[in-house]
């Protein structure tokens, strides 16, 4: 099941890229696609490494298990895709024609720029707690999750 996952999110990935062309923010889109292609790659030898040991004793084996579900991956991305967001916003702010459509997106830009800002300070926190609970890794995830649901900032509109 997890290696058709990963080749179905290839398959969007690849799609997603097809449809980035020549837009305003190709670029923030890009990375956001290579970040995800990272992602898969790191997943698939996270797959393979858990599947090579016994996850009850092999530390290797519970790490990659651990990490199939990486927190601080899910906000890198949000991070990324809150880059494109901004970016969108700015080229319609541009281009509107009145002053409350303009004050609209740059109170989302505002939001998003904030939402970013917690969501790097979540990030180091997440990498803190791997490095507290190195050699714990089932007690790292739990921390992880439980900090991620604790601090995963609201949406903007």
């Amino acid at each position: 099941k997890a290696l058709l996952s990963l080749q179905q999110e290839r398959n969007k990935i690849a799609a997603d890229e097809a449809k980035v062309g020549s837009s305003d923010c190709a670029s923030q889109q890009m990375a956001v696609i290579n970040f995800r292609k990272e992602q898969l790659r790191v997943q698939g030898v996270r797959l393979n490494t858990s599947q090579q040991g016994n996850s009850y004793q092999n530390l290797p084996a519970q790490q990659a298990l651990g990490q199939m579900i990486d927190h601080a991956a899910a906000a890198k991305q949000m991070i990324l895709e809150n880059e494109v967001k901004i970016c969108q916003a700015e080229r319609r702010a541009e281009q509107s024609n009145n002053e409350t459509s303009r004050q609209k997106y740059q109170q989302r830009i505002s939001c998003l720029r904030s939402q970013n800002g917690q969501l790097q300070n979540l990030e180091v926190q997440l990498k803190a707690l791997d490095i507290q609970y190195a050699t714990e890794p089932g007690k790292a995830f739990a921390e992880k999750a439980k900090l991620f649901m604790r601090q995963m900032p609201r949406s903007c509109q």
